[in-house]
């Protein structure tokens, strides 16, 4: 019977499928970190202050994913007020003045 010491063993790297893993991981953190302060910001300014408690505080106890999702499904209507203004042409300003 042989027996191995697995601290004599030194560290070893971690496959590249675990490596790669983790990078995704990582990548997907920062994306929903990103998407969280950028609803939270857009919670902001419409105002809708419930929603923005609520997705605040649910990422704050751990269920941040359950805050974004029901603020994806059923959040706010978002105000999308469009301006639309005429372009202002000058009756002469397609002739270069010498």
């Amino acid at each position: 019977m042989t027996m191995h010491n697995s601290a004599s063993q030194g560290a070893s790297s971690p496959s590249p499928i675990a490596f790669a893993f983790h990078l995704v991981l990582l990548a997907c953190a920062i994306a929903m970190l990103v998407y969280w302060i950028g609803a939270l910001a857009r919670l902001g300014q419409i105002r809708a202050w419930g929603w923005f408690i609520a997705v605040l505080v649910l990422h704050v106890v751990g269920l941040g994913i359950a805050g974004m999702l029901a603020y994806a499904i059923a959040g706010p209507e978002d105000p999308m007020i469009v301006v639309m203004r005429r372009r202002w042409r000058h009756e002469n300003s397609h002739r270069l003045s010498l």
